[in-house]
């Protein structure tokens, strides 16, 4: 039987010495493994904005972003976070090891962004003026960490949003950016107060969209789930019901308001969140369109009088029975349930 075997060159020149460590692990993708070789490969300081990483190669921002967010949660890359003397966020700092470094829970919690941008570097000469980015010509036997930073990577929608608490807070979910238009703000603040929840939850609410994004299947971009997210009815119900939720020691003493729902069956009111009539068993869901056939069948056992009824039930049972003999179920499916009806007589 042939096999494919590999024949490795040896270089006298323009290559770099790294430690093994990276290289053998096999809890990272190749990928990977490229990107922390790429990166140790450049001198030692060497500053290089993370939107330069992504024309570097083939791959797609996300591949790289990926990649990055690998070798962080092994331990090859350790990311810092840079704020101004008054305690603003400021940008972020990655520093790149060859062998894996302990992280704080801290670090590890704070979020890595799925979409860098995509701007100009940060290098003060151009390209074609630092050879170095791509190879080592030198032998580097000493390399210990290289520093990527995109502290002056401002694009053109960063710039033209003001630098705000929800801007500052989303910049820190996003690794720096703010990768919204400037009309997001005002429907996320607008969007909680209509939902009665404090400023003071401002930012917890941001952090649970985050979480609740990185669980969402996402199919075009992140951004775009966390902003659809942000504004759903649904997750600011599920985030007062959270852990995240800031909770007054002294809760005010609020309206409560409950809707009412008039059944048109049975012309019971009921509280909506209770779900169903608790006279004719109709349900909420039914009744929003009352063309469903379990809402016609409902609607005309109930206007049966006791002996029809019982006959109807006795129907029924009977067409249980049957189908338990037939196939052991103990309950009927959609499409038994419509045969036996329109047999009965109640669906045309």
């Amino acid at each position: 039987m042939s096999e494919t075997y590999f024949v490795k060159q040896h270089r006298k020149e323009n290559f770099t010495i790294l430690d093994n460590t990276c290289i053998r692990d096999n809890q990272l993708s190749w990928k990977s493994k490229g990107l922390h070789t790429y990166l140790m490969s450049l001198p030692e300081d060497w500053k290089i904005c993370l939107s330069d990483l992504i024309k570097r190669s083939l791959d797609g921002r996300d591949s790289v972003t990926s990649a990055i967010r690998e070798l962080e949660s092994r331990g090859y890359i350790q990311r810092d976070v840079q704020r101004t003397k008054k305690g603003c966020f400021k940008n972020f700092c990655y520093m790149v090891f060859e062998s894996p470094k302990e992280q704080s829970a801290e670090k590890c919690e704070q979020p890595f962004t799925e979409n860098p941008k995509t701007d100009n570097p940060i290098s003060d000469k151009p390209y074609s003026e630092n050879p170095l980015l791509l190879t080592t010509n030198k032998l580097n036997t000493n390399i210990q960490r290289t520093e990527l930073t995109n502290s002056d990577c401002k694009s053109e929608t960063e710039q033209s949003v003001s630098e705000s608490v929800f801007v500052n807070i989303i910049k820190s979910l996003f690794g720096g950016e703010y990768p919204f238009d400037k009309n997001f703000e005002e429907a996320v603040r607008k969007h909680l107060a209509d939902a009665d929840i404090e400023e003071t939850n401002l930012e917890a609410f941001l952090k649970y969209v985050f979480e609740r994004t990185k669980l969402g299947n996402v199919q075009k971009s992140f951004e775009g789930l966390y902003r659809k997210l942000a504004l759903a009815n649904s997750i600011v119900r599920d985030f007062k019901n959270s852990s995240f939720l800031k909770k007054d020691e002294e809760p005010k003493k609020a309206e409560i308001k409950i809707r009412y729902v008039d059944c048109p069956i049975c012309s019971t009111r009921f509280k909506e969140f209770d779900f169903n009539c608790p006279t004719c068993r109709v349900s909420t869901k039914e009744i929003e369109d009352q063309t469903q056939v379990n809402f016609i069948i409902k609607k005309k056992v109930y206007e049966m009088n006791e002996s029809e009824k019982q006959r109807y039930e006795s129907a029924y049972s009977e067409r249980m029975d049957q189908i338990k003999q037939k196939t052991g179920r103990l309950f009927l499916t959609e499409e038994e349930r419509v045969q036996f009806w329109r047999e009965y007589g109640l669906l045309d």
